[in-house]
């Protein structure tokens, strides 16, 4: 049987830059009861960037 509150009181990192962390960390804690680290420095612009039409599939 898979427990359905495994994430829970748990720490995810989430590696983003330009102020998402705004919206995703609050959004993490109030629906899924997780805490979230940002790691400083950590710059994802080295990966490139997600073209629009990527972003309009997602859709």
């Amino acid at each position: 049987m898979v427990d359905s509150n495994w994430h829970h009181n748990r720490t995810a990192v989430l590696t983003t830059m330009h102020r998402k962390k705004e919206v995703i960390v609050p959004l993490f804690a109030a629906k899924l009861s997780i805490s979230v680290e940002v790691p400083p420095q950590f710059d994802t612009n080295r990966f490139g960037t997600l073209p629009a039409k990527s972003i309009c599939e997602f859709r």
